[in-house]
């Protein structure tokens, strides 16, 4: 779990046309930088901290340097993710200090970042060639002999028209290469969400899978880049996520443990993807934080599953994921991307973040990729487990109570249950005994394990 720190909240130096929080710039009452009641709350934090946004650079060096550094002290490092057209050789000297991992959001080069938008064409040309040049330097900076591993810069790259096209993807590959060739080594491809403005940006799936190709290609020719999304869906799909990102952990942005946050004026807050348009987010009964920090309250280990428990007993024609054998690596992906109702019943309804992802066949396509990958190597992924079902039912009933349970955990107790004897149902499928699986879902669509 990590905990995102937004030192000016949602305020940012750049007004890209897909941010999924502009939105909430445009509405939000604006709170200057608290810091009695930022620092206070951060000594109930339970997890790494990450500093986030809008542009955690607005904030003045000095604030930024005692975030780094009470993160430092706690942890033994800490993170920041920023369009990094803000940072200076002095940002960079703190980010030495205080072994800072350092994300950036960029597209590419020239016109391929022009989405993200400055003002003026002049102004976001000069804006991304501030970025590269930061990048620069922080490459630079991992190559220096240090007591600790630096690893660079991590690159957060979201695929749109503008900068994987057909027309523009040569000057797209060509960069990668030279992240390659200046020691980048790892880049999280996003795909476009339903964001703010954003479709003059959109791909088709048959597009995005179509560019996914290409990039397992060229990922297959570099020597040090990596691209993240394809070792993930490999680590997941033999049983192993903890070092996944929280798209993977079951999210739903309210009441899980994926992500937590903490505003600018002190007070918790869900994952800032819980605040585009569109969605109809609605709690499930419960918080995922403690409502009192007056009195010091820490944040709340009282989670819910809402959005899993219904994705897995509910059909895929209507939203849901029930049948899928992706589901316990996927469990729905980000709730920021649940599709749209209207897309299921032909309605004008909002979307709603129990849905499944509305990039699901993208999502679905990249699993049997890399699920083929390990099959060459010999290897029995998660997916085609003869134990699946169960596997799905030790975590189903895990939540049904409120209680976390990731794949690892899951395959942790099989492992230690595997004399268990198991109840099988009419429909092929089985609920081992004991203490943790004593709860059938149950409902107008919940009245079956899927198969």
């Amino acid at each position: 779990m990590s905990i995102e720190i937004l030192p000016v909240g949602v305020t940012c130096n750049l007004r890209c046309d897909y941010c999924y929080e502009q939105t909430e710039r445009d509405k939000q009452t604006v709170h200057k930088y608290d810091r009695d009641a930022v620092v206070s709350g951060l000594k109930y934090s339970q997890g790494f901290w990450q500093l986030f946004g809008g542009e955690p650079l607005l904030l003045r060096i000095d604030q930024l340097e005692e975030l780094l550094r009470l993160g430092y002290e706690k942890w033994g490092y800490t993170g920041i993710q920023t369009n990094g057209t803000l940072i200076t050789p002095a940002h960079v000297d703190l980010f030495r200090k205080y072994r800072t991992q350092v994300g950036i959001s960029l597209d590419g080069p020239d016109e391929l970042n022009d989405s993200r938008w400055a003002g003026t064409v002049e102004a976001t040309r000069k804006a991304t060639q501030k970025t590269l040049r930061a990048i620069d330097m922080i490459c630079e900076l991992s190559k220096e002999t240090n007591a600790w591993k630096f690893h660079g810069p991590t690159l957060i790259v979201t695929l749109h028209a503008g900068n994987v096209s057909e027309s523009v993807f040569p000057k797209f590959e060509q960069w990668l290469r030279h992240l390659n060739d200046i020691g980048v080594k790892f880049i999280n491809f996003h795909f476009l969400e339903i964001d703010y403005k954003a479709n003059k940006w959109v791909l088709s799936d048959d597009q995005i899978i179509t560019v996914m190709h290409k990039l397992r290609k060229i990922s297959e020719e570099l020597t040090t880049l990596k691209f993240l999304n394809f070792n993930e869906l490999e680590s997941l799909l033999i049983g192993d996520t903890k070092d996944a990102m929280c798209v993977w952990h079951a999210c739903d942005s309210w009441n899980t443990a994926a992500v937590q946050g903490l505003n600018n004026h002190g007070s918790p807050s869900n994952c800032t993807r819980g605040t585009k348009d569109g969605i109809d987010w609605l709690p499930a009964e419960g918080s995922g934080f403690s409502t009192d920090w007056a009195i010091g309250s820490k944040f709340s280990t009282n989670r819910f599953h809402e959005r899993q428990l219904s994705l897995y007993v509910t059909p895929e024609e209507h939203g849901g994921c029930k049948g899928c054998r992706f589901w316990l690596m996927c469990t729905g992906y980000c709730p920021g991307t649940g599709l749209e109702i209207a897309d299921i019943r032909g309605t004008s309804e909002k979307s709603d973040w129990r849905t499944k992802s509305s990039h699901c066949n993208v999502l679905k396509n990249q699993f049997i990729e890399a699920e083929s990958k390990l099959v060459s190597l010999g290897q029995i992924p998660v997916s085609q487990r003869s134990d699946r079902v169960q596997i799905e039912a030790i975590q189903y009933n895990r939540w049904s109570q409120g209680k976390e349970c990731s794949l690892d955990l899951a395959l942790q107790i099989l492992q230690n249950n595997l004399n268990t004897d198991y109840n099988e149902y009419e429909d092929g499928t089985y609920i081992p005994h004991g203490d943790h699986t004593d709860i059938i879902p149950h409902g107008d669509h919940t009245d079956s394990v899927n198969s």
